[in-house]
């Protein structure tokens, strides 16, 4: 039993030298880590040092974004009803201002016009027959022939046969109308893009049959920076690139909307 104690307090000896030596060891390692990280620290560069002045002719380029577009496009209808009779342009076609695009089918305007016409006569010549009854009974009023109440009577049915001819030669001038109305005539100069109906189609009020889109003067719309917008005035000069190449191309300042998106 005393043999085995005297045995193990020997090996605790022996352990503990070994985790002094080992500590020993490592603080000494740790020394030179540190003493080689001191050692690797790099030296300062030095740098060339200039003087800057202000120069008062310098400046910035700033460019924005913008989309050429048609000034004016519109799509072509017929005000009122009625079946396509001709399609006188295909996409493609270029038009001048005046040019007819496209007729409706006018042969009932035409017979109603015709009636139109015939009822006008007919009035215009009651109006004259009323006009000369008017004149004689005028004369034997003076002569005290008739009396005033009659006189006026005539004199009223006068004016009723001259209103309706009026009326009639109006209704006779509103169907010229619905007449000159079956004509799409092309607003402006441009080329057509667009054809939606063909011949034999019924034709609503304002249903679009063709696309007009205005090819001389085109515009560039841009969005600029409210103090950028702000220094422009009608008329004022701009330079763009188109596609970002070539020569630039002048445009002369419009208008701005003054809307500021958010």
């Amino acid at each position: 039993m005393s043999l085995y104690k005297r045995r193990l307090g020997a090996g605790a000896a022996v352990s503990l030298a070994a985790l002094l030596v080992a500590i020993l060891v490592f603080g000494v390692t740790a020394l030179r880590a540190e003493a080689n990280l001191v050692a690797a620290a790099p030296t300062p560069i030095s740098v060339s040092v200039i003087t800057a002045s202000h120069d008062p002719q310098a400046s910035i380029a700033e460019f924005f974004p913008g989309l050429i577009a048609a000034r004016r496009q519109s799509a072509l209808g017929f005000e009122r009803a009625g079946r396509i009779d001709r399609v006188l342009v295909d996409v493609g076609d270029r038009v001048v201002a005046g040019d007819v695009l496209a007729r409706l089918d006018v042969r009932a305007v035409q017979a109603q016009i015709a009636a139109a016409e015939a009822q006008t006569a007919e009035a215009a010549a009651q109006t004259a027959l009323a006009s000369e009854t008017e004149s004689r009974q005028a004369q034997l009023l003076e002569r005290g022939h008739i009396s005033q109440q009659r006189f006026d009577e005539v004199r009223t049915s006068t004016r009723a046969a001259l209103a309706r001819q009026n009326a009639a030669a109006a209704a006779a001038d509103a169907l010229r109308v619905q007449l000159d109305l079956s004509l799409m005539v092309a607003p402006f100069d441009g080329v057509v893009t667009a054809r939606r109906s063909d011949e034999g189609a019924i034709a609503s009020p304002g249903q679009p049959l063709l696309e007009l889109v205005e090819l001389d003067q085109l515009e560039i719309n841009v969005g600029l920076p409210q103090s950028v917008a702000g220094d422009f005035s009608p008329g004022d000069p701009a330079l763009f690139m188109v596609n970002g190449r070539g020569e630039p191309v002048t445009a002369r300042f419009r208008a701005s909307s003054s809307v500021v998106d958010r």
